[in-house]
């Protein structure tokens, strides 16, 4: 039977694809929420927090801003330059 048109032609139903199942999923990671709840799940802003340092304990500033902080004065030039001549650099030059 070469093709569709010699086939013999039979009087029961036509054959259907079976039904498809939903398979059983992973759970879901999230709580099911109430309809009055918000569905907003984003991370609050800092808005309104106001920084306290741990230094002196002060609101209005942290630790990095302290006025406070004696260690907040800039290096000199000299211990800049100091620091930059230290390191695998100058290994490099003197080979």
């Amino acid at each position: 039977m070469n093709n569709m048109q010699m086939w013999p032609v039979s009087n029961n139903s036509p054959v259907q694809p079976p039904v498809i199942r939903k398979m059983p999923e992973r759970s879901k990671k999230v709580r099911r929420k109430e309809p009055n709840e918000s569905k907003k799940t984003e991370k609050l802003s800092g808005s309104g927090a106001v920084m306290t340092c741990s230094l002196c304990h002060i609101k209005g500033h942290n630790k990095r801003g302290c006025p406070t902080d004696p260690s907040q004065t800039a290096p000199t030039q000299s211990q800049s330059q100091a620091n930059r001549n230290n390191g695998r650099a100058n290994k490099r030059r003197m080979e």
